[in-house]
């Protein structure tokens, strides 16, 4: 695949950032603005950033970084410093804020006698050289059965505004960050192939660890759980146009961080039974072929190089994102849905284990059935 100078600038950034590449050479054709654009869109721009500073601190030393990087006149050279540091510290100061929020959410279920589970966000941050420069998005949490519960609490007892969503999540500002309580793991009403997975997790839910944050305590998932959990969220996302560099990056260190207790003959035996299967060698791929992972900590079951770049194409170019407040139930919303599922027919085939018709219809009659 060609890529493009500026994709492989970021690309190296990301390797540099990770310690995953010995190569710190400046690309001199890349665009830097691209670069930088192009980071802030894979929503990877901080670890990008972390990458630079690596670089320049390396050019103080060794003498052939400073000639590649040496292609810079001296206002971009100053721009590129004060977007790494502000880039930083941003990230650190939200990083904070969500800390403060996640631990002050989690007390009041605990109060309430609940169990929490906290998915995604918070625990793979800590797979991050430094944790506070992943991208923080929403807190997905999970609270056993007694989801609805907790969502009937947060409307009584504390002073939220809640926002239209699945039917299978209460979705709910606090603290200034989406939250999203997740009634089941995987939303049900899309797709009916989450339900056996729906099964699966609930039952591997059971065996997550105890985590303390600011002196309060939560559940974090199992790597069993995660490895599934992720990889079918990545791949719902992906087929509707919104994965990332973060969520591969997220999904590469994960299992870099847990080589020891990755049941890999488990998993690819899962994403066999979903139809997942070359979605995940593709995934695999990306992370060992581009970001330098190593093939013995992401095996690669069958190669299919075409089908890797035509992924990793798709989420460096693709500019389409769904939004998450569901539209009315119109004719509009059924055409945007139409069009969107027939662009996307190839990564159906690659992702879900049901027709892209059964999807549709499927979806459709859960919106009836909840009005919109």
């Amino acid at each position: 695949m060609e890529l493009t100078h500026s994709q492989q600038m970021l690309l190296r950034l990301l390797r540099v950032a990770l310690g995953q590449t010995d190569d710190f050479c400046w690309i001199a054709d890349a665009d830097m603005k691209e670069v930088i654009a192009l980071a802030r869109r894979q929503e990877v721009s901080v670890l990008a950033c972390d990458g630079l500073k690596i670089l320049y601190e390396k050019s103080e030393t060794e003498k052939e970084i400073a000639q590649s990087l040496s292609s810079l006149n001296s206002e971009e050279d100053e721009r590129l410093r004060f977007i790494w540091l502000g880039e930083s510290l941003r990230c650190e100061r939200e990083y904070v804020k969500y800390i403060r929020a996640l631990s002050d959410l989690v007390n009041f279920f605990n109060s309430q006698g609940l169990r929490t589970m906290v998915l995604k966000g918070y625990g793979l941050s800590r797979y991050y050289p430094i944790p506070s420069h992943r991208l923080i998005g929403d807190i997905d949490i999970y609270l056993y059965d007694g989801g609805q519960r907790g969502s009937q609490l947060v409307k009584e007892c504390l002073d939220v505004k809640f926002v239209p969503s699945d039917p299978n999540q209460d979705v709910f500002v606090f603290g200034n960050y989406i939250v999203e309580n997740h009634l089941s793991v995987l939303s049900l009403s899309k797709h009916p192939s989450n339900d056996d997975l729906e099964f699966l997790l609930e039952s591997l839910a059971t065996d997550a660890t105890i985590h303390q944050l600011e002196g309060v305590s939560f559940y974090l998932p199992s790597v069993k759980f995660n490895s599934v959990h992720l990889l079918r969220h990545m791949a719902s996302d992906f087929a509707t146009v919104t994965t990332s560099l973060r969520h591969v990056l997220d999904w590469g260190l994960f299992v870099q961080s847990n080589r020891e207790e990755m049941d890999w003959p488990f998993l690819w035996a899962i994403a066999h039974k979903s139809n997942m299967h070359r979605f995940l060698n593709a995934l695999n791929s990306i992370c060992v072929d581009y970001l330098g992972f190593s093939i013995d900590v992401l095996p690669i079951e069958k190669r299919d190089d075409l089908l890797r770049d035509r992924v990793l194409t798709e989420i460096l170019s693709s500019s389409y994102r769904e939004s998450k407040r569901p539209l009315s139930m119109s004719i509009g919303y059924i055409i945007t849905k139409i069009n969107m599922l027939w662009r996307n027919r190839w990564k159906y085939q690659i992702v879900y284990d049901e027709s892209l018709l059964q999807s549709f219809w499927y979806a459709m009659r859960n919106r009836i059935k909840v009005g919109f």
